[in-house]
């Protein structure tokens, strides 16, 4: 595209930011939710063909110096924990599953916008769809510390607005605590 330079360059800064609280229902069961905030600061430079820094005043309908901000996919869900007393003396668990509500933003496709010219997106900070999500802990202690292992999916089932369909996510972990 002629009217677009040849390199663009950008830079990120993303913050995100959860609001997490459970409600326990018994000693057991809990009602579990989280409400994320996000926010990403972009930092567009362009260069032409030559390589040189276009102005600062460069306006292109791809990429541009912007904060984008917003509230994420709502969580809900029950969560169930316990002892391994059985297994590990002083081993705890919690399994929790609930659904995504859509409330974050979703864009109309960027590559198609950008094909025919027109302004457009790439930052989504929601999938648009109800997704079903599940977390697992388990804390094992070992001597003075605890050992911790968290796991973490979310599964899209259907496209959504625009036909957008986010992408299963898959996250674990493994961490300790110590007490002083």
């Amino acid at each position: 595209d002629e009217e677009q330079p040849s390199v663009h360059m950008q830079s990120f800064i993303s913050v995100a930011q959860d609001l997490k609280g459970s409600y326990w229902l018994t000693e057991q069961l809990s009602f579990e939710f989280l409400i994320p905030y996000r926010l990403t600061h972009v930092d567009a430079s362009f260069l032409n063909s030559e390589g040189a820094f276009l102005p600062d005043d460069f306006e292109s309908i791809h990429h541009r110096d912007e904060i984008v901000h917003g509230v994420g996919d709502i969580r809900i869900g029950l969560g169930y924990s316990g002892d391994l007393d059985a297994l590990w003396a002083g081993s705890h668990y919690a399994i929790k599953l609930g659904m995504t509500i859509p409330t974050g933003s979703v864009e109309p496709d960027p590559f198609l916008l950008g094909s025919q010219k027109l302004w457009h997106q790439h930052i989504f900070f929601g999938n648009g769809t109800f997704d079903p999500w599940g977390e697992g802990t388990l804390t094992v202690p070992a001597g003075p510390v605890n050992l911790i292992f968290w796991g973490l999916f979310v599964t899209p089932l259907y496209r959504g607005e625009y036909e957008y369909r986010g992408s299963k996510v898959a996250m674990a972990s493994f961490g300790f605590t110590y007490s002083f």
